[in-house]
């Protein structure tokens, strides 16, 4: 038995066992699990725990549906493992080592074939099927909790790794609130205050609109996505130690660590900036009709001028406008944790080579971080322009 990354390894047996008892004979061997300092297990593998490994491997399609795992465990079921779950197996097993993995890959599937043979399966049983025996995969069952943790930030990451898309969001709604302003008729409003001043108000008059919204917000998605790709596709290879590895292995992982902080800026977008500041700057005074101490501006613009729209426009617009505002902050605090993803995986990685690596893949290395660090410069000062034009 070995130490692979901190998990129990062990050579897969060649003595013909079928893919029943090579199955039982590595999870009755804790191989896979991790182990404390002695070198022995910590944990148990049952098939919570197997479903729930499986899910965590670097791979958008690893994922088995957990009674597929209770009949694996099954000493007395006779039903087959398919080539794919073979192949998150060997994941499992080969500690996440390339090598190992491709020791217990040929293994499991060479005891599939055993087993197969033993049992003089018929031709829609063929070693190429993916089925396992007879079984008819249950989808009342829901995928391990770890898997759905997981699923959030992992599309979250796909969304600001698009350099279009977040953009086209930005644009679409912005495009959208200017054709409810003109059809409102709130391009350009003038109002007369308590004191006898006429003041204009309206979109055309809210300038951080077009500053932040239709250039600042989408340059920074953009810096963001540049950072992200430019991070995990480019050149993240270069600090893992195997060419064979994914150049993509373990950034989910380092994305999902972070994912209280994606969570936050999610509840903090609804409850704060959308719901909290529509209830108590628009809702509230619109249906009251009391100005009181809110600001006049175009969305609440019928408390100086009820001629303009009805109270049902005027709360529709404002929900409009203050729902982009939070758009826009989750936009901002999102892209943030992403760019602090990637210098922390930089980070990581980096101190992990740093004593095994050579002088002119050092320097190619740091030669990256600055590349990251500008990136992230650009995406703050971005940023800090956004908040200042908002504040404007």
């Amino acid at each position: 038995m070995l130490i692979k990354r901190g998990k129990l390894y062990e050579v897969p047996p060649s003595d013909g066992r079928d893919i029943k008892d090579l199955f039982l004979y590595a999870v009755e061997r804790g191989i896979g699990q991790i182990v404390d300092s002695k070198g022995i297990p910590k944990n148990k593998w049952t098939p919570n725990t197997l479903a729930n490994a499986i899910s965590e491997i670097d791979h958008p399609d690893a994922s088995v549906d957990l009674r597929t795992v209770q009949y694996w465990f099954d000493s007395k079921n006779k039903r087959n493992v398919s080539t794919t779950n073979c192949r998150w197996l060997a994941q499992v097993f080969g500690c996440g080592s390339p090598d190992e993995i491709s020791d217990w890959q040929t293994a499991l599937l060479s005891a599939r074939r055993v087993f197969i043979e033993g049992r003089g399966l018929d031709g829609d049983q063929s070693i190429n099927g993916h089925n396992e025996g007879h079984e008819v995969l249950d989808t009342s069952i829901q995928p391990p909790k770890v898997r759905r943790r997981r699923q959030i930030p992992a599309r979250l990451e796909a969304l600001f790794a698009d350099p279009v898309t977040p953009s086209v969001v930005v644009w679409f709604w912005l495009t959208g609130i200017l054709f409810l302003a003109a059809l409102l008729g709130v391009l350009s409003v003038t109002y007369t205050t308590p004191d006898g001043t006429n003041k204009q108000v309206g979109y055309l008059w809210s300038p951080s609109w077009i500053i932040h919204d239709l250039v600042l917000l989408p340059f920074f998605l953009m810096t963001v996505s540049r950072t992200i790709n430019f991070w995990k596709t480019d050149t993240r290879m270069m600090f893992l130690n195997d060419e064979r590895r994914s150049p993509q292995e373990g950034w989910l992982d380092k994305v999902s660590s972070l994912s209280m902080l994606l969570w936050l800026a999610i509840a903090i977008s609804v409850f704060f900036v959308f719901l909290l500041q529509w209830v108590g700057g628009y809702l509230t005074p619109i249906l009251r009709n009391e100005l009181g101490n809110t600001a006049v501006s175009w969305p609440i613009i019928i408390l100086a001028r009820p001629d303009i729209m009805s109270v049902g426009a005027a709360l529709a617009l404002s929900g409009i406008y203050i729902f982009f505002a939070a758009l826009v902050f989750f936009f901002l605090n999102a892209g943030f944790v992403f760019l602090y993803a990637v210098w922390s995986d930089f980070s990581d990685l980096f101190k992990q080579n740093n004593n095994v690596i050579r002088a002119d893949d050092a320097a190619k290395m740091r030669f990256v971080g600055v590349r990251l660090v500008e990136n992230i410069f650009l995406g703050t000062i971005l940023a800090l322009w956004i908040s200042t034009s908002i504040k404007l």
